[in-house]
C-alpha cells in the first residue's frame, strides 16, 4: 500500500519509524510533503522515502493519507 504523509515533522517521522520497524510499509511506498522543501528532502533521504513538493502530489501518489500537521 502506498502511504502519504502531509507534514513530516517529529510526529510523522515517529510514525514512519514504527511502520518501517514493523515492516508494515517499504520506504519506496511512502510519499511525504512539508512546508520547507529543502529540509523535507534531507529528512526523506534519511528514510529512503519520496519527497513531494505539495500535498496534491502526495494525494495523487498515495492510497492512504496521514495528516501530521499542527492544528
Amino acid at each position: 500500500m502506498k502511504i502519504g504523509m502531509i507534514g513530516f515533522g517529529n510526529m510523522a517521522q515517529a510514525m514512519l519509524e514504527g511502520f518501517l520497524l514493523k515492516a508494515l510499509v517499504e520506504p519506496e511506498d511512502v510519499f511525504v510533503c512539508a512546508a520547507h522543501y529543502d529540509l523535507l528532502c534531507l529528512r526523506a533521504q534519511q528514510y529512503g522515502v519520496h519527497a513531494c513538493h505539495d500535498a496534491q502530489e502526495v494525494i495523487d501518489q498515495s492510497e492512504l493519507i496521514l495528516l501530521a500537521i499542527k492544528p
